[in-house]
């Protein structure tokens, strides 16, 4: 929130990245660049609500317009590879397929 003085915290960064699906105030405000993200309908993900439980995500749709998944970009962005995976689908898989093996 504006209270806590986000704006001029974020001000002092040489570059701000919005890893968003639209553009909102953080994006418009104070982003140099915008990497257009999907949205969670058309992403692979997993999570762990409670200890214990896993889910796994699956797009329900394709991307709409011209994005890719967050962590899709940070792993090109951090050199193209992820524990032997290009995509994050590839690690997701590979790591849950350890898990059940």
């Amino acid at each position: 929130p504006e209270s806590l003085g986000w704006k001029a915290l974020i001000g002092k960064a040489k570059l701000v990245v919005s890893l968003s699906d639209r553009l909102d105030e953080t994006t418009i405000g104070a982003a140099n660049y915008l990497a257009s993200a999907n949205h969670a309908m058309e992403s692979w993900g997993d999570a762990e609500p409670v200890s214990g439980v896993v889910s796994i995500n699956q797009p329900t749709i394709l991307p709409l317009f011209s994005t890719r998944a967050i962590e899709d970009s940070l792993i090109k962005w951090a050199g193209g590879e992820l524990s032997g995976s290009k995509t994050f689908y590839e690690y997701l898989k590979s790591s849950y397929v350890k898990q059940s093996g």
